[in-house]
């Protein structure tokens, strides 16, 4: 290369420094761009197309630029922006790129974030809290590190070490808005809701306007109050913070309604597995179909669910206003929340009425409190006449369970059980594992002297989490010996090979679950599922129903335990459910897409005729 072009790439580099300085990201860019043209070799040029290309979000191109930079120029700044830009992609590689950032600089706390992180995503979680206490020894009066490395714990389901760091966050800066936040999630999800609320409540007398705190704490209020009147009462107080918009767009009966889905899970999630066969059986000539994906990180799943639709926005970093507008523009017919007031809703979205039609689907099941939101599809199993009492929304019930849903393709094969000891599991999340579910199961342990109870999910090798239960259980005359408490498999295929091992499993109440349920069935494990007055009791029902087990949905604690006592003295039945379930599932309801999609079509349709 001439002196004349090395001069003019320097020059180049000092004018895109000056325009991205000034906020000038696009001719920044350009300038940069330029310069890597004179000088191929020009590390710095690249790292900042990287840098622009990231606060855009643009991760894929970021990845190249940063991946180049650090070909030129391998050394801690560039190992530590390619293993940022894999990790916002998902990559697995990211792991072994933070690791290599830290050989570079074994005392760098965003390498060392980097990596527990890392660690933590791939269930090492052992590794992750070595390294994590590293971290904290490097920096242990900064607040900023400490809670983000507690905020990465609670996501891990580390929740010792989350409410270890948070804690601390929080003495160093009593007002810490996020360390408020996730220590009342904690709470949540060490199955003590009530524990939460004061937390939200500081939290929102210190930011009033937080959307997902108010969210958040209703999520809490939801687990912890009795009845469905009380957390009616608490939605739609909350719901008043939101006016009626002013006027809704008109209905329109077009041959081909467009309809919208509102998501933060169109990603690796449980409610993808029940929204994706609905988008893929979609009768494309009556709709054409719009996603709003608030995904700040999408994955592989992210990518096949965007396949499916007709149109895929990028929700995250837009306000509710701009969002709501963009909804507009699209002249959207039928518009479907999917997540309600669980994490990284838009609700506020819905709130400014942006379609004409307006409903709750999938990732709630309660009211929003929302009166903007027209209708809550639903069945007759979780929403029984009289349940329109507890609901701002109208109640659509579909003729059929409220539920589609698609095995993993990775399943194993059901496994046979033969002369083993009975055992009882439920791979829940243990945030549902309160009070009352402890009280129910213990009962049928009590009843099954011999059975044991099989408990997996994610915080139970947490040492707090399995001294809470084995308190709880032997409070309720089980020994903790009879308890087998695993942690969380990452895997599909891991997980769903351990049902090898249980024979019954058994629904939380009052909280029922919906995924887990639908892989016990498929993995030829039924499920024994106490009703109650409220929706979240409700959820087993139907999905029982689908596949003719009616009479493991019972009504009473005496019905709970004799279903369970009876299933386990009959072995020659354990063994024709586990033979016949799976068959029986893949030819139910829950995995009809079609006929599901053309239910719930007709639903939209005459919606939009009313």
């Amino acid at each position: 290369m001439t002196q004349i072009d090395d001069d003019k790439a320097a020059g180049l580099l000092a004018r895109g420094n000056r325009l991205a300085a000034a906020g000038e990201l696009g001719p920044a860019l350009e300038a940069f761009a330029a310069a890597t043209l004179c000088d191929p070799a020009l590390s710095t040029a690249y790292g900042n197309i990287g840098q622009i290309l990231a606060a855009a979000g643009q991760w894929r191109g970021a990845l190249a630029a940063r991946r180049t930079a650090w070909i030129l120029s391998p050394g801690p700044e560039t190992q530590l922006s390619l293993a940022e830009a894999l990790a916002a992609l998902g990559d697995p590689a990211a792991v072994a790129a933070w690791s290599a950032a830290v050989v570079f600089d074994p005392a760098s706390p965003p390498a060392l974030f980097g990596l527990v992180g890392g660690l933590a995503g791939r269930s090492a979680r052992q590794s992750a809290l070595r390294w994590g206490a590293r971290l904290v020894r490097l920096v242990p009066g900064h607040a900023p590190t400490r809670y983000n490395l507690g905020d990465l714990a609670l996501s891990a389901g580390l929740l010792g070490l989350a409410r270890r760091e948070l804690a601390a966050a929080l003495v160093l800066a009593p007002g810490h808005a996020g360390a408020l936040g996730d220590l009342a999630n904690l709470s949540i999800a060490a199955a003590n809701p009530a524990a939460g609320l004061p937390w939200f409540d500081r939290l929102l007398r210190l930011v009033p306007d937080l959307g997902p705190g108010w969210s958040n704490r209703l999520f809490a209020i939801h687990a912890a109050v009795e009845t469905e009147a009380e957390f009616h009462a608490a939605a739609v107080g909350w719901a008043g913070r939101h006016p009626l918009p002013d006027s809704r767009p008109r209905r329109r009966c077009r041959r081909r309604l467009r309809v919208g889905y509102v998501s933060p899970d169109f990603r690796r999630h449980s409610v993808a597995a029940f929204v994706e066969p609905l988008l893929a059986a979609h009768d494309r000539d009556a709709v054409s179909i719009y996603a709003y994906a608030e995904l700040p990180h999408p994955d592989e799943t992210s990518a096949r669910l965007r396949s499916l639709t007709d149109h895929w926005r990028h929700s995250d970093g837009l306000s509710d206003a701009e969002c709501a507008a963009r909804i507009r523009d699209d002249e959207i017919d039928v518009l479907v929340d999917l997540a309600g007031h669980s994490g990284g809703n838009r609700l506020g979205v819905l709130a400014f009425g942006p379609a004409p039609i307006q409903l709750s689907w999938l990732g709630f099941n309660a009211t929003t409190g929302l009166g903007q939101i027209d209708w809550r599809l639903t069945d007759p199993w979780a929403a029984p006449p009289g349940a329109e009492a507890f609901f701002a929304e109208g109640l659509w019930r579909l003729p059929r369970p409220a539920h589609v849903w698609h095995p993993p393709a990775d399943a194993p094969a059901v496994a046979d059980r033969r002369g083993e000891a009975i055992t009882f599991g439920s791979f829940n999340n243990p945030a549902k594992i309160g009070r009352a579910t402890i009280e129910l199961w213990a009962a049928a342990l009590r009843a099954v002297p011999r059975a044991r109870l099989l408990l997996k999910g994610a915080g139970l090798d947490e040492p707090g989490t399995r001294d809470r239960l084995e308190v709880g259980f032997a409070a309720a005359g089980i020994a903790a010996d009879r308890l087998d408490l695993r942690g969380w498999a990452g895997e599909a295929a891991a997980h769903l090979e351990a049902y090898g091992e249980v024979d019954l499993a058994l629904d939380p109440f009052p909280y029922h679950g919906v995924t887990t349920t639908c892989e016990a069935l498929w993995m030829g494990v039924p499920v024994v599922s106490l009703q109650g007055g409220r929706t979240i009791t409700r959820m087993g029902a139907g999905l029982l129903a689908a596949v003719g087990l009616n009479d493991f949905a019972v009504s009473d604690t005496a019905q709970f335990v004799a279903r369970a006592v009876a299933l386990a003295a009959d072995a020659a039945a354990r063994a024709e459910l586990r033979r016949t379930l799976r068959p029986t599932m893949a030819a139910s309801p829950l995995c009809d897409d079609r006929g599901f999609a053309r239910v719930v079509e007709a639903a939209y349709r005459r919606m939009a005729m009313l």
